[in-house]
């Protein structure tokens, strides 16, 4: 008897429904909760497709100082990577604080741009605010009280330090650049889509969920910089990003098929890779009948699906010989 699932569909003429359904080929976890992704349930069933030869991929949310870690070590890339250690002592934070004035605390479990922590010194005295809440600024007029405060925040080993990027703005908006990528049909990375992303007035995060606007990037890059010059550094953003993505899908012991890469421009025009994720969202994408993300997946399953049938056939024939 051939195992089937219950399967919830969505469609636009009759909105949510549930059918049965075989076992499928390939899933994409679009999973969204790191939580969700950390209990047994999930482990199970993640262990049920491998037993069960189901291609999963993207199958879990990166970790930042992994990601980071992995791309320092690559001589294309390492030039791009801001300074980063991980906090595993309160004594490297104080050090760090003491060689740079100017950071970021980031949780190496972190998305959306959620409980970043940035930290500037200024007039011996040290700034303190939050993604959480931009708005407030807590002071603190020593480094034990700062480090007693930060202590509070239980992101002691579970968070990266990084130096602060002075980033390019446009109208008092810091600015940074999302570029999605996924395998063409010779499984080799392609860009589907690239904006800019840029803060709040003042603010220092770009993510839309808190706030940011968006514009597409190669138009704003020729407009910012004029034609000639707005192409090559988008062109350079482009091979970074592709770089970037064959590094980690060749490193890291899971199955990529979607990578949002965050880059940034510092005021001195140099490009930096700010973050990788697993899990981007889709919420820059124009809202097209089929988004070209969309299209790019089902062109992926199809060609994974090919590979697959293909291995199956080639087994098969040798056990018929």
């Amino acid at each position: 008897m051939k195992i089937r699932f219950q399967v919830i569909f969505f469609e636009e003429s009759q909105g949510f429904f549930s059918t049965m359904m075989p076992i499928p080929t390939i899933i994409y976890n679009r999973i969204h909760s790191r939580k969700k992704e950390q209990k047994p349930s999930f482990h199970n069933f993640i262990q049920w497709c491998k037993e069960n030869h189901v291609y999963v991929f993207n199958e879990a949310f990166l970790n930042k100082w992994h990601v980071h870690t992995i791309l320092t070590e690559n001589k294309d890339l390492n030039s791009h990577i801001p300074f980063s250690i991980l906090y595993d002592s309160h004594l490297r934070l104080e050090q760090f604080l003491l060689e740079h004035e100017d950071i970021f605390i980031k949780p190496v479990h972190g998305s959306q741009g959620r409980n970043i922590v940035r930290i500037q010194k200024e007039h011996g005295e040290y700034n303190v605010k939050s993604s959480s809440n931009e708005h407030a600024l807590s002071r603190y007029t020593s480094l034990p009280r700062l480090i007693d405060y930060i202590k509070t925040l239980n992101l002691f080993d579970q968070a990266i330090i990084q130096q602060t990027i002075p980033l390019a703005s446009n109208h008092n908006r810091l600015m940074d650049f999302r570029f999605l990528l996924i395998p063409n049909k010779d499984l080799q990375w392609e860009v589907v889509s690239a904006v800019v992303r840029f803060s709040k007035e003042n603010h220092f995060i770009t993510n839309l969920s808190q706030g940011g606007l968006i514009k597409p990037a190669q138009r704003f890059l020729k407009k910012y910089y004029g034609h000639s010059y707005g192409s090559e550094v988008y062109d350079e953003m482009k091979q970074i990003s592709k770089i970037t993505a064959a590094v980690l899908s060749e490193a890291l012991s899971t199955n990529l098929g979607e990578l949002g890469i965050d880059l940034a421009l510092d005021v001195h025009r140099n490009i930096w890779i700010i973050e990788v994720n697993s899990k981007p969202s889709k919420k820059h994408e124009s809202e097209q009948a089929i988004r070209p993300s969309s299209r790019a997946i089902a062109h992926y399953f199809h060609t994974i699906w090919n590979e697959r049938s293909r291995l199956e056939n080639e087994v098969r024939n040798s056990n018929d010989e």
